[in-house]
């Protein structure tokens, strides 16, 4: 199986460049199956894109959208059969598109994640139980908080977990079929709230673990009380979604 030229990404910066940079940087590794990379910048600032081989579609929000709008706003222009929604805190050193397009195209799959590692290359909290009431607590008041959501088994398909929308990647028919994101949330829970309805309408998620990625968490709403509260609002909206 050969895939060229047939992967689009969507990548947001929200006065981020110097880690999208790095992310491009990275990604130039991996042009033969890139056919564009999707940049939206959520507040303005200046980037830097002639060096790169690989097309880049510069976006330029006239306001500041959530993450799930922004995506959904990246895949109208993006023309590949995959499409990838990155954060611009990941960093790729190798990956096999084509072990992991295989995965992608099996006929029950909603949504593929590579593992994903913290710096000191420890398998990131990326998959998660779907949120309820007591999972919700344990999170708010436990230190051992990796401990519980931690995916540590090698397993590829997921049973009721979700995947973070740190790395997500999708076929862009099925993408296109769920609508994407859903707006109403802002920030937060949109990936939970994704995953959640790639599960109830029959299909799969799971994990490539034969691909690792590294994620530089920035983890912002641990130290905005204006983020902590959009947190909290999204799961309020999940809760009054999907109940508790």
């Amino acid at each position: 199986m050969l895939i060229k030229k047939k992967c689009s990404l969507s990548i947001v910066s929200h006065g981020q460049f110097q880690l999208v940079k790095g992310l491009l940087d990275d990604l130039e590794n991996f042009s033969d199956y890139i056919l564009e990379i999707v940049v939206t910048l959520n507040i303005p600032e200046k980037i830097y894109i002639t060096d790169y081989t690989n097309k880049i579609i510069v976006i330029n929000n006239e306001s500041i959208k959530g993450f799930g709008a922004n995506h959904n706003q990246a895949f109208k222009r993006i023309t590949g059969d995959y499409f990838f929604v990155l954060n611009p805190d990941i960093r790729i050193h190798s990956f096999d598109f084509d072990s992991f397009i295989s995965k992608l195209e099996s006929h029950d799959s909603g949504a593929v994640s590579p593992y994903v590692l913290n710096p000191n290359n420890e398998i990131e909290d990326h998959v998660r139980e779907f949120p309820n009431l007591k999972n919700l607590v344990k999170r708010f008041v436990s230190k051992e908080v990796k401990n519980i959501y931690s995916f540590k088994s090698p397993s590829s398909i997921l049973d009721n977990k979700w995947i973070a929308g740190m790395f997500m990647a999708f076929k862009s028919k099925q993408y296109n079929k769920l609508k994407g994101f859903d707006e109403n949330f802002f920030l937060y829970l949109e990936d939970v709230d994704l995953c959640k309805r790639i599960i109830e309408s029959g299909l799969s998620l799971s994990v490539d673990g034969s691909n690792k990625v590294i994620h530089y968490a920035q983890r912002t709403s641990h130290k905005s009380l204006k983020l902590f509260v959009i947190h909290c609002n999204s799961y309020l909206k999940y809760f009054i979604k999907w109940g508790l």
